[in-house]
């Protein structure tokens, strides 16, 4: 699990900065402050709105009621699974920024 959230957040550290001085440069220069406040703004909501979907998808997957070992096995594998798209689409995202 650590190397996972170093990698993790290596991965947003990496692409933060890129992302902020890029979307900087796509706007007109009266509108940059404006557009600097909405990289961490965006950052919130996406992780409110990440946690929200997996809390969701987790109590729909009935975690709500109390979890074991085998509950936790199975159910894990269909967290994981509903948000593959969620990357698939970011990961897009980033692709089409990088040609930009």
């Amino acid at each position: 699990i650590v190397a996972c959230a170093v990698l993790m957040g290596s991965g947003f550290g990496f692409c933060f900065a890129f992302m902020t001085r890029r979307l900087l440069a796509s706007v007109m220069t009266e509108e940059r402050a404006v557009a600097s406040s909405a990289v961490p703004t965006m950052q919130l909501i996406g992780g409110a709105a990440g946690s929200a979907g997996a809390s969701a998808i987790a109590n729909f997957l009935g975690f709500g009621q109390g979890i074991d070992a085998a509950m936790a096995a199975s159910g894990s594998f269909w967290l994981f699974a509903c948000f593959v798209p969620v990357a698939a689409i970011g990961w897009l995202a980033a692709w089409r920024l990088a040609r930009l």
